[in-house]
């Protein structure tokens, strides 16, 4: 009986009830991100002015995974996207300058967090894997 209740309860998660005619709330949760390149990323920071933050990521790396599903949440999602302008960058894709970035800003471990300000300085860096709240603390 436990678990059939544990599965009506996940389930329910996944539904979206709302009355006839009204729109669905909508509650941020993924990080969202800036699409184009990184200068147009940091021109984008500096008209709202906000820093930019950078996720430098590879793919098959665990600790890249793992912060993948934290960056899928309210708490770390809300975060970022409160304060930011964020930015992600495949280190491996050659098409989209991922080594050329990660040369330009001293990556060589995955994954990495830099925080830039508008001139394209790094003001903090952060690597690794981390729970949600160490994750924050750390890029604070």
């Amino acid at each position: 009986m436990n678990r059939l209740l544990q599965c009506v309860l996940v389930a329910l998660t996944f539904v979206s009830v709302s009355a006839p005619g009204s729109e669905p709330i909508e509650i941020p949760s993924a990080v969202d991100y800036f699409e184009g390149t990184v200068e147009d990323a940091l021109e984008h920071s500096k008209e709202a002015d906000q820093s930019l933050f950078v996720y430098f990521y590879i793919p098959d790396c665990a600790a890249c995974e793992f912060m993948y599903r934290e960056f899928q949440g309210a708490f770390v999602g809300g975060f970022l996207n409160d304060r930011f302008i964020n930015y992600r960058v495949d280190a491996s894709d050659e098409e989209n300058n991922g080594p050329e970035l990660a040369t330009r800003f001293s990556v060589d471990s995955y994954p990495t967090y830099l925080i830039i300000d508008h001139d394209g300085k790094v003001k903090h860096r952060a690597t690794g894997a981390m729970e949600r709240e160490i994750f924050k603390l750390a890029i604070s």
